[in-house]
Formats: C-alpha cells, sequence, structure tokens
C-alpha cells in the first residue's frame, strides 16, 4: 500500500486520475451478484467468454486476483458487471475493445448490458489510475467512503467537492490534506514533492 493518495478530477471528460489506490480497494464496488469484466491484464485464473473472448473473475473469485501481483500486469483495465457474466451486442463489444485500446470510452462510461458505472484503466496498479465515472454524485459518495476508511475518517464530501469545481488536485499524506497542481504526469509530481521535502 501506498503512503500518499494523490487525486485530480477533470469533470469534463468525466474521469479521475489517482495514484495511491489499487484495485484491491475498488472490491466493495463490484455489484452483488456480479463481478469484473477483464480488458487488460495477466491473470491467469480469469475465466472465458467463448462468444465474446473477454476474460472475467466472477465476485465470488475477486479476492484471488486481488491476491495476485497485479501491479507487474503492467496496463490493467476492467469494469464491474452485474448479475451473470453479460451476453454482450457487438456495439458493447466494440466500446469494450475501443476502451481497452485508447484508454478512454468510445461514448458513454455505461455500457449496454453490465450495468457498470465506471471504466477502470491503470498502469502499474497503485501507481497511476484513470477512473473513468458515469455520475459523480455517486462517484463521490464511494471515494469519501474509499479514501475515509484509507485515512482513518480524515476526508469529506467537502474535499471533493473541491477536487470537482476548482482547477486543482488534492494531495493526501500523513494525514495532510493539500492542494497540488492537476497533472497526468505522476512521476513528475513524485519528484517535485521530493525536492521540496528536502
Amino acid at each position: 500500500m501506498r503512503e500518499y493518495l494523490y487525486l485530480c478530477d477533470y469533470p469534463s471528460q468525466s474521469y479521475v486520475l489517482a495514484s495511491g489506490l489499487h484495485f484491491q480497494d475498488f472490491l466493495d464496488w463490484v455489484p452483488r451478484p456480479g463481478g469484473v469484466l477483464l480488458l487488460k491484464h495477466n491473470y491467469c485464473d480469469a475465466l472465458r467468454d467463448s462468444r465474446t473472448g473477454f476474460d472475467f473473475v466472477p465476485i465470488e473469485d475477486l479476492a484471488a486476483l486481488a491476491a495476485d501481483n497485479t501491479y507487474g500486469y503492467g496496463d490493467f483495465s476492467w469494469t464491474e458487471y452485474h448479475g451473470s457474466p453479460p451476453d454482450l451486442s457487438d456495439e458493447a463489444i466494440a466500446d469494450l475493445l475501443f476502451f481497452s485500446h485508447m484508454n478512454r470510452p468510445r461514448s458513454s462510461v455505461s455500457i449496454r448490458g453490465l450495468e457498470n458505472q465506471h471504466l477502470f484503466c491503470a498502469h502499474d496498479d497503485g501507481w497511476r489510475l484513470k477512473l473513468y465515472y458515469s455520475d459523480w454524485t455517486a462517484l463521490a459518495t464511494k471515494l469519501q467512503q474509499l479514501v475515509s476508511t484509507k485515512l482513518n475518517g480524515n476526508f469529506s464530501m467537502g474535499h471533493l467537492d473541491t477536487l470537482h469545481q476548482c482547477d486543482c488536485a488534492l494531495w493526501l499524506e500523513s494525514g495532510f490534506i493539500e492542494r497540488e497542481a492537476r497533472s497526468d504526469d505522476i512521476d513528475g509530481l513524485q519528484q517535485k514533492r521530493r525536492k521540496r521535502a528536502n
């Protein structure tokens, strides 16, 4: 687990950029019944839907996926699904393939047949995550609970309102929450903060 969180919201594109959040942090977001549709991964024990060619992991098997070395996958993208593994239309398959290739939705975040609210694309799980959302209010509620758990309750909806409404990002570390510049360059932010600390 990383000792910091970086959160940056891009409302016009409906995604949050994060560093310090891992796949295992989102397990509670998966519907029951349901599971995770894997778009890019290296997980050997995933099940394969023969018609669509997509791999999936039902909710009862997600603990094993979370225990795997997801950081070692490099690129890792997924979305949640509700109910049984979905029977997807050709258009839904095209939307998912576009997302897995371009790391952005072709049109909507919600893919017909999945009942999903999010699309996730990570690089080096925990290092860089783009979390696309269909509804900011629903996402903010889930993020507030998630971040509060990681920070032992020191994160409010007011922080998320600031994140969503201002042209800034938030850096959370050692019990402190600071405004930070918006940036997609996680490496550059880390270097800047190390120089500032010295």
